[in-house]
């Protein structure tokens, strides 16, 4: 199997693990979690697509981590495409704002956190 399969798999399995039911609004809990406890949200974008039109559950999943957040039957293949092209952009400028506020501008090593 490819990298690329496995990917394709990795990514199904998590799509259809964090996809949160009508009866389950705590199922957003798990848009930021993969099996391993790691937050996937910080290391991919996702987008939640339902079939539930919740002005509520669509903030709450935004702020789990979701870029975005498609209700089935208000989209499109174009509008589904450009959410992913987009969240895809803002996860890459987030990455690069978290390295440059974690790093030295010079020498590009880590920076000691300050003390809290």
């Amino acid at each position: 199997m490819d990298r690329l399969s496995k990917l394709e798999d990795h990514l199904k399995h998590e799509a259809n693990r964090c996809s949160p039911a009508r009866s389950e609004p705590a199922g957003l809990q798990r848009v930021g979690h993969s099996q391993t406890g790691e937050h996937l949200a910080k290391r991919v974008p996702i987008i939640v697509l339902t079939g539930l039109d919740d002005e509520a559950m669509a903030l709450a999943a935004v702020q789990a981590g979701a870029q975005d957040y498609l209700v089935k039957g208000q989209v499109d293949g174009n509008l589904i495409w450009r959410s992913m092209r987009y969240a895809i952009e803002r996860k890459q400028l987030e990455q690069k704002l978290a390295y440059i506020a974690t790093h030295d501008s010079l020498t590009g090593l880590p920076q000691p956190r300050p003390a809290q």
